[in-house]
């Protein structure tokens, strides 16, 4: 799934990404989250989803950073 966002320049990136996803313990509103947001990345032009996935990246990076996540980063990231 990645893949396809992140580009087969990235491949290293994508696969990262998708074991975090698959490893992680997850919930019903998790995955549906995710779901919903490739979707959205799938329904852009190549380039622009990877600006954006890119961009939502960095920012989940930066609001980790303290070890927590607040509801209005996770807002903003999504």
């Amino acid at each position: 799934m990645f893949r396809r966002i992140f580009g087969s320049n990235n491949i290293r990136a994508a696969d990262q990404a998708e074991a975090a996803l698959t490893s992680a313990a997850t919930n019903a509103g998790e995955t549906a989250t995710v779901r919903r947001i490739v979707a959205r990345l799938e329904a852009m032009p190549a380039e622009r989803a990877r600006f954006i996935a890119s961009a939502a990246y960095t920012l989940a990076r930066a609001a980790n950073a303290d070890f927590d996540i607040s509801d209005d980063e996770t807002r903003a990231i999504e």
